[in-house]
């Protein structure tokens, strides 16, 4: 949750200036989607919401506040929180018990 927090406020502030939204919530989807793949889908979940709020107060004008003046930055932020959820919850989560299930079935048989 700390990286994507961490890396959604250093996107913004470098792509603020820029006309770079898209490229910020394309980058952190995929950051989404990797901490989903290799933390488990809470921490996506928490990772989403907390990258939501940075988006709000610090990418869409006006700055410092969680309210957003234009039309299409809310949809920027709405289409970015859901695509995030719904990545989430279709990316493959490694199971601790599948995975202790084929380690167990791999050492036997090397017996």
């Amino acid at each position: 949750m700390t990286l994507g927090g961490g890396l959604a406020l250093g996107l913004c502030l470098y792509f603020r200036s820029f006309n770079g939204k898209p490229i910020v919530t394309t980058l952190l989807l995929l950051v989404i989607i990797f901490i989903a793949h290799v933390f488990g889908r809470l921490s996506a979940l928490l990772t989403a919401i907390v990258c939501g709020l940075v988006f709000a107060v610090v990418l869409f004008p006006p700055y410092g506040s969680i309210a957003i003046r234009e039309i299409e930055d809310r949809l920027l932020l709405l289409l970015f929180e859901a695509l995030a959820v719904g990545g989430t919850y279709l990316s493959p989560v490694q199971d601790n018990r599948t995975q202790m299930i084929v380690r167990v079935h791999c050492r036997s048989n090397s017996r």
